[in-house]
């Protein structure tokens, strides 16, 4: 199984090694590069010349929120098509649409179980991983943005 790279933007330590353990409980390897502002994330990704396998952007960060850096990714020649999940607490629906308008792949809220976390939300970053991939089957969307674009 060849390593993933992802690329994750969140200002919470504890919720970065959240998404660890859920990668690992999934069997996925990876490489996480981590950004904790928006500013070092927007300066990171526009200098990329080879895309991710996977973005995932908390919307509430410092200097440039998550909608700012989704807008850049999804104008970015090279970025333009790596599959972008949103994952956040905000249950607001203006978020959520706001997200989906804005064309994320999914939309997530963390929840504060750890299991619940490592087992679905881990679930959702591997059926993203899959779609990347361009295994077969619809787009995942386990968390409510709808039918989403597909980007492949």
């Amino acid at each position: 199984m060849k390593e993933s790279r992802i690329i994750i933007v969140e200002d919470n330590a504890g919720d970065v090694l959240f998404v660890r353990e859920a990668l690992k409980y999934q069997g996925i390897t990876f490489s996480l590069q981590h950004y904790v502002n928006g500013n070092d994330a927007v300066q990171g990704l526009d200098g990329m010349r080879e895309p991710p396998d996977l973005i995932l952007l908390d919307i509430n960060l410092p200097r440039v929120n998550g909608f700012e850096i989704l807008k850049m990714v999804r104008n970015h020649s090279i970025l333009a098509k790596v599959p972008v999940a949103i994952v956040t607490s905000s249950v607001a629906a203006v978020d959520k649409t706001t997200a989906k308008q804005l064309g994320a792949d999914s939309y997530i809220v963390k929840p504060s179980d750890y299991e619940e976390f490592v087992s679905q939300v881990g679930g959702e970053f591997a059926r993203l991983l899959q779609h990347q991939a361009g295994e077969s089957g619809p787009h995942p969307n386990l968390y409510g943005l709808g039918d989403c674009s597909d980007r492949s």
